[in-house]
Formats: structure tokens, sequence, C-alpha cells
């Protein structure tokens, strides 16, 4: 991308990140994993488990899928189908205590992704500092001044 967005909450960052992959891919389905966590938005509040609960509108979901995390299959079935624009996913799941992926899970998913030209949105505002070494970006946080008194 030429330029950058910034936004005021990961709830944002989202919403811009998925209406971008739609945009981009003429498709409208977005695929996320069980247990997620991606913002006070609608439809990634929706869940098939509680398809009317929590005061949401009818029909929230109707263009996300959850699929269970570390569950190659499942996801690939669901992206067979064509019409993901994109898969968003934590490096690692965080809103159901710490779920690690199994090892070479990501770039399945990768692999995956791009033989059906689909996008993935890495959602890493939970685990970008949480784990050591910065999580999925593996970049420390370090403060380039000290404030000194």
């Amino acid at each position: 991308m030429p330029s950058w967005q910034y936004a005021l909450s990961a709830s944002g960052a989202n919403v811009d990140a998925l209406r971008l992959a739609r945009a981009f891919t003429g498709r409208q389905r977005v695929v996320v994993f069980q247990a997620k966590y991606h913002g006070h938005m609608d439809e990634m509040l929706w869940s098939k488990d509680e398809p009317d609960g929590l005061g949401l509108p009818q029909g929230s979901g109707a263009h996300v899928t959850a699929v269970p995390f570390n569950d190659l299959p499942a996801l690939e079935a669901v992206l067979a189908s064509g019409d993901v624009a994109a898969v968003l996913l934590e490096p690692a799941m965080t809103n159901c205590g710490l779920v690690l992926p199994q090892p070479g899970f990501h770039e399945a998913v990768r692999t995956a992704t791009r033989q059906h030209r689909t996008l993935v949105i890495g959602d890493v505002t939970h685990t970008q500092f949480a784990v050591q070494g910065g999580g999925r970006s593996g970049v420390r946080a370090r403060p380039r001044h000290r404030h000194r008194r």
C-alpha cells in the first residue's frame, strides 16, 4: 500500500482492514477463529452459538464464518467456496486464555489463502507486546528516550 491509515482503536483498525479487503477482493465473507475477539463491532461479536444474543441485530454475522483455531482442514473447506475476502487471525488466541498455534499453522494458513486468493489480516492487538520478543512481529518495544529527572 502506498499509504498508511491510523485508527483510534483496535476495533476501528479491524473495521477499516475488513472494508479494504472486501473492496480489494470484491468478496464479502470473512473467516475468523472460534473464541476470537476482534473488536466491539456487531459482526465480530456475533456467534452461531448465540446468533441473536447480546442485543445484536439479526443477521449481524451473515458474512462471517468461524472455524476452530489450529484446524487447517476446516479453514480450507471454507476457503474452497471462493467467496472469502479475508481471514482475520491473531498470532495466538488470547480471548480464551492463551492458545498457541500448532507448529507450521500460520505458514499453512498463508499457503491456503494464497491458493484461494484470499487476504490475511493479522490482529496483533493482544499479542503485540504480550509475548516476549514482540509477539508475531518479533520486535521488542523499547522507548527511544528515557525520561530523567
